[in-house]
Order: structure tokens, then C-alpha cells, then sequence
């Protein structure tokens, strides 16, 4: 145990300790993303939230559709309150945005999934855990976090993606405006090595309860709820257009998950957000069946994350066919 403490204290995959010994490199999305949305230019005026699904929706895509700079704010594990944390942060940083494009998984208002580590342990997004401020990192969190097997994981991953990182193999490419794709998936791609089956058969029976926490989760969270309708509050007041929708699984993992019998919460979430979207003025399509967008089962890395051919036909359906209150034909006159 003090090997596995002392590892997770030098190597710190979290910024917990603010040791700076080991780059964080792409763990930390959670400030990488920040560092980024700053330097980006011109200012985003439009922003894309959600969690990894999104990471290969292409910003220059929503510029072209809309002409407005727009910058890709993926974070793991991205749930209601991370969404409520984005919006507060970057507006209190002075960002002008007038769009907010997000991608919401079901499961963003699962009842008691955790709240993803990256953002508890990142004061600059835990500080807008109002209703939850529990769950925000204390000194002795910071201790028993040392010796724990998730931040033992975190930190064995980090030291493999630095060795990759040394070899010109790093996890991810990125470009300013947000936009990453998986460098190794798409070198595999590209080598026609790639198996999709395969992979989504590693991992496709596992989702249920590893990331939707299926079992229990009967209801919309109440704490969750809170945080997204502050979320539209805000989007609101500060005449911020939202356009927001629920991602696709790949077709292999939508009949699982209906086998399963998880329709009825997918569909109590979509209902709950197409009334509280439709109350702001807002944009509001469920894309759960890549049918509806006439997506491409082949264009994924994996049970949930498209490559960006798949993203850009889900955004130019957004923007052409679901534009609610106000048409995107009439904004474009």
C-alpha cells in the first residue's frame, strides 16, 4: 500500500497534490479543456458539452452551419452538474457564447451514479457543486485518495500514455477548437487493421450497469434535475440558443439495452428534456437510433464513440431538421 500511495502521489493523475513531477498530459481533460476554451481564437461564440461520445464532433462542422466559431468542451464522465459547472465557469471567465450545442446521455441524470473524479478533484469545476458540496475534495479525501485502487488505475494509465507519448503514440490527437479522435483506433483505420466486432464485443455487455448503472436507475435524479434546470436558467437569462439532443449507441448495444428493458427510463429522460428544452425556446431530437440521422453502424470506435463522418451527419441533421421554435433556414435568411 505505500508503494501504490507514494506511485499516485508522484504521478498525481488527478492534479490532487499539485506535485508537478509527471506531466498529466490528456488525463486531466478537466484542465486541459480549460487551458484550451482560453487560448481558443477567435472566442467560441458557440460551445459543444458532453462527455467522451462527443470528442469527434468537428466545432468547424456547427461553424459552417451556423457561422459562429465554435469550440468542442468534451469532459469524461460529463453528467448534469459537469454541464452546470462549464456554463458557470466559462461565463464567469468572461466568454461571450450564444450557442450551446449538448450532447446528454441518459444516464446524465441517473440518481446516484458518482460524480466523475476528474471533476470533483479539479476545484475550478467542483466549486459549482452546489447542491451536492459533499462530494467536493477535502484533505481527507486527498489522503484516503492516495492509497485508493481508481487513482492507482488512473495512475498506471497515465505512465503508459507517457511511455506511448514518447514513442509518437499518444491516446489522442487534438486540434485547438476541441476536436480530438483516437490516434491508435485510426491508424488501425487507416492500416485496415481495425475490428470494430471485436471490440464491441469486449465491451458491449458491460455498459448496462458499468457506465448506466442500469439496476437502479428508476427515476430521474433529483439532484441532477436541479442542476440542469439551473443550467437552463441561465441559458435563459442570458439569451444563450440551446441545441441538445441524446447521442446514439451503436446498434449492437441499442438492442441490448432494449432487451434490458431500459426504454422506459430512456424515454421518461427524453420526455423530461423535450418539455424543459421546449420551455427555453430551445432545440431538443432524440438520436438514440442512428437510423434517425441516417448514420453509418460501421462509422464507431466502440459501442458508444462515432468517428467524425458520423458526427457530421448527426450535427447537419440538427441544424436541418430539428430547429424547433426557430428554423435554422429563417436564422440563415
Amino acid at each position: 500500500m505505500f508503494f501504490a500511495g507514494l506511485m499516485n502521489f508522484i504521478v498525481d493523475p488527478y492534479g490532487v497534490y499539485n506535485t508537478g513531477l509527471v506531466p498529466r498530459g490528456d488525463i486531466n481533460h478537466y484542465d486541459k479543456k480549460l487551458d484550451m476554451f482560453i487560448e481558443f481564437r477567435p472566442p467560441a461564440e458557440a460551445v459543444i458539452i458532453g462527455s467522451s461520445r462527443v470528442l469527434s464532433y468537428d466545432p468547424d462542422v456547427v461553424t459552417e452551419l451556423t457561422g459562429k466559431s465554435c469550440f468542442n468542451f468534451w469532459l469524461p464522465g460529463a453528467r448534469t452538474e459537469t454541464y452546470y459547472a462549464v456554463m458557470r465557469l466559462l461565463l464567469d471567465n468572461g466568454a461571450d457564447i450564444d450557442m450551446v450545442i449538448l450532447a446528454i446521455e441518459p444516464e446524465s441524470f441517473h440518481p446516484s451514479l458518482p460524480v466523475e473524479p476528474e471533476a470533483r478533484f479539479t476545484p475550478e469545476y467542483s466549486k459549482y457543486f452546489i447542491y451536492n458540496p459533499e462530494i467536493r475534495s477535502n484533505a481527507f479525501q486527498k489522503a484516503g485518495l492516495l492509497f485508493s485502487f481508481s487513482q492507482m488505475g488512473e495512475s498506471i494509465t497515465q505512465i503508459n500514455r507517457l511511455i506511448k507519448a514518447q514513442a509518437g503514440q499518444d491516446k489522442l490527437d487534438y486540434r485547438p477548437n476541441g476536436f480530438a479522435t483516437w490516434r491508435h483506433w485510426e491508424k488501425q483505420i487507416e492500416d485496415g487493421t481495425f475490428n470494430l466486432e471485436s471490440r464491441i464485443d469486449e465491451r458491449v455487455r458491460k455498459y448496462a450497469e458499468r457506465s448506466m448503472g442500469l439496476s437502479d436507475f428508476n427515476s430521474v435524479g433529483a439532484t441532477r434535475m436541479k442542476y440542469w434546470e439551473d443550467f437552463l436558467s441561465i441559458c435563459s437569462e442570458r439569451n444563450i440558443r440551446v441545441v441538445a439532443f441524446i447521442p446514439p449507441n451503436h446498434p449492437r448495444l441499442a438492442k441490448i439495452l432494449r432487451e434490458l428493458e431500459a426504454d422506459s427510463v430512456i424515454a421518461t429522460v427524453s420526455d423530461y428534456l423535450a418539455e424543459t428544452i421546449s420551455g427555453v425556446g430551445g432545440v431538443f431530437a432524440d438520436y438514440s437510433d442512428i437510423e434517425s440521422f441516417s448514420g453509418d453502424p460501421n462509422d464507431f470506435y466502440d459501442e458508444i464513440h462515432m468517428r467524425p463522418k458520423n458526427g457530421e451527419l448527426l450535427l447537419k441533421h440538427l441544424f436541418s431538421h430539428n430547429a424547433g421554435n426557430r428554423s435554422y433556414e429563417e436564422e440563415h435568411e
